[in-house]
């Protein structure tokens, strides 16, 4: 079974440079295709100052709220509706994003202009700063009051707690509060001098263009020495559940977490190879467990996700109260399983097509393809592709996941969020009946007397 998938197969030709500021421009040529561009920037929310949680993303929100061409944004968005595009920006744990997408390639220096504008001419007006507070203290409401966004939030919490990783993006009504639009403009001027700052540029426009673009437009921006992160995240367990019995349903929405490698370790491949055996699919081990043979749950997501630093394995889904400890006892007993004995290797070459093949439909656009190599092109030291991630996935071995289970989903790294009408002690009744292992909570504190993980 062939499982070989090149830049060819999505008519593609990728080429880098570095600026001599030390900006990346990272293009992705794909005649006849609409454009895409991106302007990363290594300035997420764990850069965020202790006490002023939510800046990076409150400076998000200015930098398209209006520019010294563009004074306004209904300014910003009549230039790029003009040329029948869309626009945005998005700030995640360690990056902010501003994008755009257009059909016509004829139109990439109006809409690279645009961007331009946006990251060296915005004007963090006084009256935008405002409204753009209370736009985000409405969006903190949404979040609260969904059982999805308010779990991701404290379940990245505790996952990282007493780490700059467990800050909310958003921020907290009382941290908004207490941003200054001149923590703000300092906070851009840093992010400006120091954060590493990628251009990616996928569709119809060649490198030479988009080169001479990209130089024209950021080329004199002066770069500082670019800001590097520790090695190693440490792993903090003071705390190993979580509740939030805020939104009073009997619906229980959890997440088990795994702390585990970063986006370049050596084993990362084989976690997302394990995760697609595990829940990608409905082939998947816990599709058939879970829904299909026990009808407990309706959807669930596995995943692995790695930052530059550290990383978390997951498993997310919702179930009746009453059904919760079944589910946890099916989960723990494929993680047990694949932690004591390795996968056949038919599963694994299995996942592994099913990964491969699949690219082709997933980054079949230009938007998709450009947010596929972005993060990585951002982190890394050299041009990273599809094709390095082919690579890495064709080479997972049965032992490599063998080895990965038994190194990171074990009773050392785990950690437990739940949202709904369920309170820390009966979710730790509930694990203690599940996990045979000692459970860490500061209040109240207890000791569970088991040693391994099985249902």
């Amino acid at each position: 079974m062939t499982n070989t998938v090149s830049l060819e197969n999505f008519g593609a030709t990728i080429k880098s440079t570095t600026l001599k500021n030390g900006i990346k421009l990272v293009s992705a040529y794909k005649p006849k295709s609409p454009v895409y561009i991106v302007i990363s920037l290594l300035a997420g929310s764990r850069f965020d100052h202790a006490g002023k949680e939510g800046l990076s993303h409150l400076l998000e929100h200015l930098l398209v709220s209006g520019t010294k061409k563009f004074p306004k944004k209904e300014d910003l968005a009549r230039k790029i509706d003009s040329v029948g595009g869309l626009f945005g920006a998005t700030t995640g744990v360690e990056s902010l994003f501003l994008w755009a997408s257009f059909p016509d390639s004829g139109d990439f220096r109006v809409v690279l202009e645009v961007l331009s504008e946006e990251l060296l001419n915005s004007t963090f007006a006084p009256n935008s700063f405002s409204k753009e507070r209370d736009a985000i203290l409405a969006e903190i409401g949404r979040k609260n009051s969904n059982p999805v966004g308010l779990l991701s939030e404290i379940s990245k919490k505790l996952v990282f707690q007493g780490t700059r990783l467990e800050y909310s993006t958003l921020g907290t009504p009382e941290s908004l509060r207490g941003i200054s639009i001149d923590d703000v403009v300092d906070q851009y001027k840093n992010v400006l001098k120091t954060s590493g700052i990628l251009v990616f540029v996928s569709g119809d426009i060649t490198h030479a263009n988009a080169l001479e673009s990209a130089e024209k437009c950021f080329g004199k921006i002066s770069k500082e020495k670019i800001a590097a992160l520790n090695s190693a995240l440490p792993i903090i367990r003071k705390e190993t559940i979580t509740t939030n019995n805020s939104l009073k349903t009997d619906h229980i929405s959890i997440s088990l977490d795994f702390r585990a490698q970063n986006f370049f370790g050596e084993l990362f491949s084989a976690s997302r190879v394990l995760a697609t055996i595990l829940g990608r699919g409905k082939a998947s081990r816990l599709a058939i467990r879970l829904r299909q043979e026990a009808g407990l749950v309706y959807e669930f997501n596995v995943g692995s996700l790695g930052f530059e630093d550290s990383g978390v394995f997951s498993i997310r889904t919702s179930t009746a109260k009453n059904s919760l400890e079944k589910v946890l006892k099916i989960i723990a007993g494929e993680l047990q399983n694949i932690s004591k004995s390795k996968i056949d290797e038919r599963e694994v070459k299995m996942a592994k097509v099913k990964m491969v093949k699949s690219l082709r439909l997933s980054l079949e656009t230009s938007e998709a393809f450009a947010n596929f190599h972005t993060y990585p092109n951002l982190i890394a030291k050299s041009r990273w592709t599809v094709e390095d991630y082919i690579k890495g996935i064709n080479a997972v071995t049965p032992d490599d996941i063998l080895k990965y289970a038994k190194k990171y989903l074990n009773r050392n790294s785990w950690y437990l969020s739940a949202v709904g009408n369920i309170t820390n002690e009966e979710l730790i009744d509930i694990a203690s009946r599940v996990w045979k292992t000692r459970i860490y909570h500061t209040n109240p504190p207890k000791t569970i007397d088991f040693d391994v993980l099985k249902p």
